[in-house]
């Protein structure tokens, strides 16, 4: 880090490789890491971006594939991420979306061994049916234990996830864990990829190459802190052909 940069308040810190969509908690980055090894969740301080601790995730006897994302409730301090693809069974590259506690003491010492398993959660959609999200992106909770999802892939395996497969899902997560559980939810909404006039349209494209959803956070702008951005969650999309001048969307929604 330069003299520069940290006058700026810039704070810089290379680390790792296929860094996921990350949360922050009582002073902390959590991060999933995937390509370094066996897949873990990082620990940084969020004040200076000082590597603090990490571990690697296993639940079912084995370790995971792949994190690409991890999301922490704010109602009970939870820690919500799956596998690659969120799935209702475990099997290569596919998980339910699995529940940690986090101990704080245990990160403040530096432990590797900071995530405890506490639950499993199972995804339906809206007719109750069981529901597999594949290649997930991201994840972020509201204050009203809404857990918002992002998933989908350029099509590199020949599957269309524009096409009804991919993008942002919202679920309600039970107010109270019991430890040892496996709960289900039903999806309550999700995002499309037609009509303009949609509150809810976040399109992309799945060809070779092509559009891949990302993070999201929620974050209530509506206050005019941010200028010339307003709603409540935010969603990112990358464009893999990486040429001229739209290779990065955000997406902006309100609440409705």
């Amino acid at each position: 880090m330069t003299a520069e940069n940290k006058a700026k308040g810039i704070l810089l810190n290379h680390y790792g490789h296929h860094l996921g969509d990350f949360d922050c908690y009582q002073g902390y980055l959590f991060i999933p890491v995937t390509d370094d090894g066996q897949p873990y969740i990082a620990v940084f301080s969020a004040a200076d971006l000082s590597f603090v601790t990490k571990q690697a995730i296993q639940r079912n006897g084995s370790y995971f594939t792949g994190i690409g994302w991890c999301a922490i409730n704010p109602k009970d301090g939870s820690l919500y991420t799956s596998d690659k693809h969120a799935k209702n069974q475990f099997g290569s590259g596919c998980s339910p979306v699995v529940i940690y506690e986090i101990d704080l003491p245990a990160i403040r010492a530096r432990s590797g061994n900071f995530l405890r398993y506490k639950a499993q959660l199972s995804l339906k959609d809206e007719n109750g049916k069981a529901l597999t999200l594949e290649h997930m992106q991201g994840g972020c909770f509201d204050n009203a234990n809404h857990l918002h999802t992002n998933n989908g892939y350029p099509s590199y395996y020949g599957t269309n996830y524009a096409n009804g497969k991919g993008g942002i899902s919202i679920f309600t997560v039970p107010g109270a864990i019991i430890e040892n559980t496996n709960y289900t939810t039903n999806r309550i909404a999700h995002s499309n990829q037609t009509g303009k006039s949609d509150p809810f349209r976040y399109q992309f494209n799945s060809k070779v190459g092509g559009e891949e959803p990302e993070g999201l956070t929620y974050w209530d702008l509506n206050d005019k802190r941010a200028p010339e951005i307003t709603g409540v969650l935010h969603a990112i999309m990358l464009d893999n052909a990486g040429t001229g001048a739209d290779d990065f969307y955000f997406k902006h929604y309100k609440r409705i």
